[in-house]
């Protein structure tokens, strides 16, 4: 594959508008690359808009879980990075802590686990500031709809934020969150460039698929034509208002955190217990955020009784949430215990 013509503006002038050049060009930016058509656009054009390639890095993670097509996907990223002179990383799953991760939740979300502590540690290796992903409008739209199915909060209705801050060294970017994925495929036809599909995406044993080619479709047939950006919208509204919730919840969580490691919490009731329910609930999904615990197998009920277990109660264990997280109460405290690690 040879580098491609620079004349595509209107895809990365509109990478450019939500992520200018002056925040990341001086710094090293790791891309999450999976060969697929999102990634690839992505890793193209930033290779397009950095002339310093060495800045780049690029981090394919193999999860082993198409046989040969995953071998394929691991050769394809790699020569792609060859020929745009852009250093290569390659993580491959170990399967055993694959299936301990499973635990307590599907293979998608331990997939997406194991994926992104790989992308943190080695953008923390290579010294890079930003990970970037190839998430586009499209996928905002169906994250958005899979949470209302699932039933969800503000939180959920947010959908992909576009930056989250990974750690204090490490942000993660959505460069592409603007575009359509109409308008990805269109700029890899006008330049030329190769991808690879991952079949599993036509299946329709998974939600997500049966989201983007039955219901969808059908809703913009049947009820809105413009649904999709009906969506965004409602996304947008509700990231704003999630950001001023949080605010007032962290403030209230550094109160409450008696005590803080690796794999243990322990929260004060009484700050939390000036909050409302809803304050509440936000002040445990920034415990989990800020733990790394799995968030994907938390719906709402679970949200709910940890903060219905902040009240006045005799002292109770509940029941294991999912990843086998375990919550104790007494009448002053809330002792969390992450998943365990087994070797």
């Amino acid at each position: 594959m040879s580098e491609h013509d620079p004349g595509h503006t209107s895809f990365t002038d509109q990478l450019l508008a939500i992520w200018p050049r002056k925040r990341w060009e001086g710094s090293i930016v790791l891309v999450a690359y999976s060969g697929g058509p999102d990634s690839t656009a992505l890793i193209s054009s930033l290779a397009e808009l950095q002339p310093n390639r060495q800045r780049l890095v690029a981090a394919h993670f193999n999860h082993g879980l198409r046989d040969s097509a995953s071998a394929g996907d691991q050769a394809f990223a790699k020569q792609v990075c060859r020929d745009l002179k852009i250093q290569c990383i390659v993580g491959n799953a170990d399967q055993a802590e694959f299936k301990r991760e499973r635990r307590g939740e599907g293979w998608e979300s331990a997939a997406r686990q194991l994926r992104y502590q790989f992308l943190v540690e080695k953008a923390e290796q290579s010294g890079a500031r930003y990970i970037v992903t190839g998430h586009t409008r499209d996928d905002q739209v169906e994250t958005v709809l899979h949470n209302i199915i699932r039933g969800t909060g503000l939180a959920g209705l947010a959908g992909i934020p576009r930056v989250r801050c990974l750690n204090e060294a490490v942000s993660l970017v959505r460069p592409l969150l603007n575009h359509s994925r109409q308008q990805v495929l269109d700029y890899l036809q006008e330049s030329d460039l190769p991808h690879r599909l991952d079949e599993t995406n036509l299946e329709e044993r998974f939600t997500r698929n049966r989201i983007r080619h039955k219901l969808l479709p059908w809703l913009e047939s049947e009820f809105n034509s413009d649904v999709r950006a009906a969506l965004v919208r409602l996304s947008q509204i509700a990231a704003e208002s999630q950001a001023s919730l949080r605010e007032i919840a962290e403030g209230v969580l550094d109160r409450a955190i008696r005590q803080g490691d690796k794999n243990k919490v322990i929260l004060e009731l009484e700050p939390l217990r000036e909050l409302s329910i809803h304050l509440r609930r936000e002040c445990f999904v920034l415990v989990w955020q800020r733990q790394g615990w799995p968030l994907q197998s938390m719906h709402f009920h679970h949200w709910q009784q940890l903060a219905e277990s902040t009240e006045p109660l005799s002292n109770t264990t509940l029941a294991p949430f999912p990843g086998d997280i375990q919550v104790a109460q007494t009448d002053t405290e809330l002792q969390i215990q992450g998943p365990p690690h087994v070797n």
